[in-house]
């Protein structure tokens, strides 16, 4: 069972939460350790691994931390890969490259945690790294970080693991927000009659005939007095 823990570094800065990251690794169990610099956390995930003495060791440096959360990690559910569009880029503006976070997967062929603690505490010394993390199934030592100068990284590694080699670098991407779809409307079980009113007729007109005088014309040149 995976478990996920977040402690709380007053007054973080990179030195501090790359030493803590250093003790953390060191720890029996420890697959993976980020760092967040907003929230000034330290997130160490593992199976098995005892926080108290974790604890103890990280309060010999840092006096102030605390633990904010000890919780099981549950399995995430990807979402179906959506077809994005193709864009080209515009030829008359011009581009300047942003530093964006990268990923680097190391293959480790070790199988104990003690060399897989070693190589997670050689990783966390390079500056820039954001997160560390071990897959025990693929042999795998994954690196995130922004600037970091991935031939000096290896350049360590290869000093106490040299059978190890690069297996892909890539940038990782943002992942956005799923768009909420609008809830459908339930039907209502119990269906009210609509209210028929009676429809508005158009009133009768009288219809009156017309009478027009009529006139009798009468030829009186033959008429003759007797």
């Amino acid at each position: 069972m995976k478990e996920k823990i977040v402690i709380d570094i007053t007054l973080s800065t990179d030195n501090r939460l790359s030493k803590a990251m250093q003790i953390a690794v060191k720890c029996a169990g420890v697959l993976s350790v980020n760092s967040d610099k907003e929230k000034g956390h330290l997130v160490v995930i593992g199976i098995g691994v005892d926080f108290f003495k974790l604890m103890k060791c990280i309060k010999k440096k840092f006096n102030c931390a605390r633990i904010v959360s000890v919780e099981e990690v549950k399995p995430e559910k990807k979402p179906d890969p959506k077809p994005q569009p193709v864009c080209y880029p515009n030829p008359c503006v011009q581009y300047y490259p942003v530093c964006q976070p990268k990923k680097i997967v190391i293959d480790l062929p070790v199988n104990t945690d003690q060399c897989r603690s070693k190589a997670m505490q050689i990783a966390v010394t390079s500056p820039g790294v954001i997160s560390v993390n071990i897959d025990k199934e693929k042999g795998h030592l994954v690196v995130i970080g922004i600037g970091v100068d991935f031939f000096r990284l290896m350049h360590c590694i290869r000093r106490k693991f040299k059978c190890s080699r690069i297996v892909s670098i890539e940038e990782v991407k943002e992942e956005k927000p799923d768009e909420k779809k609008p809830d459908e409307k339930k039907p209502d079980p119990d269906p009210k009659p609509d209210c028929t009113c009676p429809s508005i007729c158009t009133p009768c007109v009288q219809y009156y005939p017309i009478c027009q005088p009529v006139y009798d014309t009468c030829d009186n040149s033959n008429c003759s007095i007797m």
